[in-house]
């Protein structure tokens, strides 16, 4: 029985408050009008962030063009949720960046921080 209540508050914490990831990823830039947040990890996959932690903001303004090509280290949260028609999507927000070296695979160029 303490097993299962166990697995059952497992279960419902990470539905509740999401899993944290970690990617490599090019900062692509600023959407202002739909207010996302792009990157672009080394084989081309593409993340759109809708929330970002505050300390992130007040250390890299992601609003600007400034740190776009960059390389980041990404971690992120991702919560399922429902839109008006109750379609489920995924919300991803980054809770910390730090700068890295990555090199992209579709272009074989290296970006520093």
């Amino acid at each position: 029985m303490k097993t299962i209540l166990t697995t059952i508050t497992l279960l419902l914490g990470t539905v509740m408050f999401g899993q944290t990831q970690t990617i490599k990823a090019f900062f692509e830039g600023y959407d202002a009008e739909e207010k996302i947040y792009s990157f672009k990890d080394a084989s081309g996959d593409y993340y759109e962030f809708t929330l970002v932690d505050k300390d992130v903001v007040k250390t890299y303004d992601l609003t600007s063009s400034k740190q776009e090509g960059k390389a980041f280290v990404v971690t992120y949260t991702t919560v399922e949720k429902e839109d008006e028609e109750g379609y489920p999507y995924e919300e991803l927000s980054i809770s910390k960046l730090q700068p890295t070296t990555l090199v992209a695979d579709d272009e074989d160029e290296e970006y520093e921080d």
